[in-house]
């Protein structure tokens, strides 16, 4: 049996468990551990940026948070004497690329919006889309729409309370639909979940929930689960050692994730092994895998669970639903 599209050359030192599930060629374990982001202004070098003649975009609707306006926003001009033109076209890029995806994000939480009904239940993701529609969501309520929610993270249910959304939990009856995001979609409309830390709690929901709703730009598409190189698992702290060997023996690269110097600790007082793989060749023979270690809570295949997907790009938002199912 195969999980990956490729076939990988069985090393010594990998036994028969790497041989035997043939994974792809994957990205390097150094790629996995995210960058931390720089809280300056400017990008990295001598120079600086002049922000005081920036054209400011629309102001935000304060209900909302929504910005309408053009999905392009003028960026400031640049201060060159002295500073390397590389850097400062990466971080121009970057500015400019802000305001097109938060249009993005308020086009899905509008769409997504239309689809809750009043006096229901309605799960709450996590992640900058799903935060995009709880800020929308608590909008409506504000306004007079009655729903009740149940966040999939510590954070989104601080937000929700901020916002004035009601709370409950899974004692409050059937969830109508859960509005979630998700860091990969394959053509049949399975998901890689989990680089938020929050899969555990988001798969539960899921389960709970009549529908789910994800909200993805046009990036997160891949041909096939894996492409972006990278399955969360989240593991049991006392077995983490034991399951990172077998998890190697498996031909995936575990990587410990980090929060700063200390790792990354779950909502359920876990850690995560982010695994390094490619394209998955057979994603369920690979989770029935992974979860048969003693010690996994879970991974970020999500496999079957989407009902339906919306996806934004600059054209706008469309809807793409899993065969089978209205």
């Amino acid at each position: 049996m195969t999980l990956c599209g490729k076939t990988a050359r069985a090393s010594s030192n990998r036994g028969r468990g790497r041989a035997g599930l043939g994974l792809g060629k994957t990205n390097d374990a150094k790629g996995l551990r995210p960058r931390a982001r720089s809280r300056s202004a400017g990008p990295k070098g001598r120079g600086t940026v002049c922000l005081r003649n920036a054209a400011r975009g629309p102001d935000p609707n304060p209900e909302t948070g929504c910005t309408r306006g053009s999905l392009r926003s003028k960026v400031a001009e640049p201060c060159t004497r002295g500073v390397n033109p590389a850097p400062q076209e990466a971080y121009l890029s970057h500015m400019q690329k802000v305001p097109v995806m938060d249009d993005l994000l308020t086009a899905l939480a509008e769409r997504a919006l239309a689809l809750v009904r009043k006096d229901t239940i309605v799960g709450l993701g996590s992640g900058r889309a799903s935060t995009a529609f709880v800020r929308m969501l608590g909008a409506r309520v504000k306004a007079g729409l009655t729903v009740r929610g149940v966040p999939t993270s510590e954070d989104t249910a601080r937000l929700a309370r901020e916002l004035g959304i009601p709370l409950t939990g899974f004692e409050g009856g059937e969830l109508d639909v859960t509005v979630d995001g998700a860091d990969e979609v394959d053509p049949r409309l399975d998901l890689i979940k989990g680089y938020g830390g929050a899969l555990v709690r988001e798969r539960i929901v899921a389960g709970a929930s009549r529908r789910q709703i994800i909200l993805v730009d046009e990036s997160k598409l891949v041909p096939r689960l894996g492409g972006r190189g990278r399955l969360p698992v989240e593991v049991v702290p006392f077995a983490l050692a034991p399951c990172r060997r077998r998890l190697e023996a498996l031909g995936v690269k575990p990587t410990l994730r980090m929060k700063g110097e200390q790792p990354f600790v779950t909502d359920n007082s876990n850690v995560i092994l982010d695994c390094a793989v490619g394209p998955i060749e057979d994603p369920a023979a690979l989770e029935r895998a992974i979860r048969a270690i003693p010690g996994v809570l879970d991974t970020g295949l999500f496999l079957g669970t989407a009902d339906t997907v919306l996806v934004a790009d600059a054209k706008g938002v469309r809807e793409l639903k899993r065969e089978g199912r209205q």
